[in-house]
């Protein structure tokens, strides 16, 4: 197994989720396989290939607590015969993995597991990690609401993150955006496809169906709030082709329009802006006869908006 590596998480979702956008983003060459791409087969072809480009390769497999016996077998034999520059990571929830020394036998593991923090000290390294700083007093009201749910204190730093206020987040903050969650999916998204930061793209599109959004119906709540979003960017141009002043177009904005938002806005012209939005209905209009998952119609767009 020469010049490979066998990494094993073991945590929370939480912590196994930042885990995997943290690693995904210094990745040359990302294989992810979830649970539900795990076809007989699969994670042995994986383990056996060589990049194409000759690069090293990472191969991140989630949640091998919850694999079959026939899926622990392939595994076990794959583990035997990884590629040369393939980096396997392997995750699973903190003690859920069943007799791991049968499964990892005559193969050296590197197990990595998440810090023993308490609940305060989880809120902050959360917050930390997500660029957020929190007043005391939404500190402790996140502490007592999400310690114990670490997805749904991500999200919610998410939205603060989203937020951008001018110092500290207080309880105030949080409130004028905790009934939004659709809108802010929809900056979160949409920044990423203005960038054309196809990565991150697609990581707020795993997330989000992680969280339940899926279906068709979320699938379009969330298409409605990203075209919300490109409708603000087109105001913004246009105000700022009346007025010639980018603060008071930016005021003409519904919500916080940030300088970064507006360097965003710069870099894409009004047809260009119209035309995305006609490809919004278009794909809106698939996802109400299509049989095609959400996200992946939504991440086909992206494909084509960010390549």
């Amino acid at each position: 197994m020469s010049d490979a590596a066998l990494i094993l998480l073991e945590g929370s979702e939480g912590w196994l989720a930042r885990q995997r956008e943290r690693l995904r983003a210094e990745a040359a060459d990302w294989v992810p396989i979830r649970p539900d791409e795990r076809t007989p087969g699969r994670m042995y072809e994986e383990l056996r290939s060589y990049s194409f480009f000759g690069e090293p390769r990472t191969v991140f497999i989630e949640r091998i607590d919850q694999l079959n016996k026939e899926e622990r077998l392939e595994l076990s034999e794959a583990l035997r015969a990884i590629a040369p520059k393939t980096t396997v990571i392997l995750t699973a929830l903190a003690g859920k993995l069943k007799d791991p020394a049968a499964l990892f036998a005559e193969v050296a593991v590197d197990v990595q597991k998440e810090p023993a923090t308490s609940g305060r000290a989880a809120v902050e390294q959360a917050a930390s990690e997500t660029g957020v700083a929190l007043s005391p007093d939404l500190r402790s009201l996140l502490d007592e609401a999400f310690a114990t749910e670490p997805l749904r204190l991500q999200r919610e730093l998410e939205k603060l993150a989203l937020l951008d206020p001018d110092g500290p987040a207080d309880v105030g903050h949080w409130k004028s955006i905790s009934a939004l969650p659709g809108v802010v999916d929809g900056w979160l998204f949409a920044r990423a496809v203005l960038d054309r930061d196809l990565g991150q793209a697609d990581a707020i599109l795993q997330s989000w169906r992680e969280q339940g959004g899926g279906s068709h119906t979320a699938g379009r709540d969330l298409l409605g709030a990203v075209s919300w979003v490109l409708r603000q960017m087109m105001q913004y141009k246009i105000q700022l082709v009346r007025t010639g002043n980018a603060r008071e177009a930016a005021r003409a904005v519904v919500g916080r329009f940030s300088s970064a938002d507006q360097k965003r806005a710069g870099a894409w012209s009004l047809p260009q802006l119209a035309a995305a939005l006609d490809e919004l209905r278009d794909l809106d209009r698939k996802l109400k006869r299509s049989s095609v998952p959400a996200d992946r119609l939504l991440f086909d767009w992206c494909v084509r908006r960010c390549v």
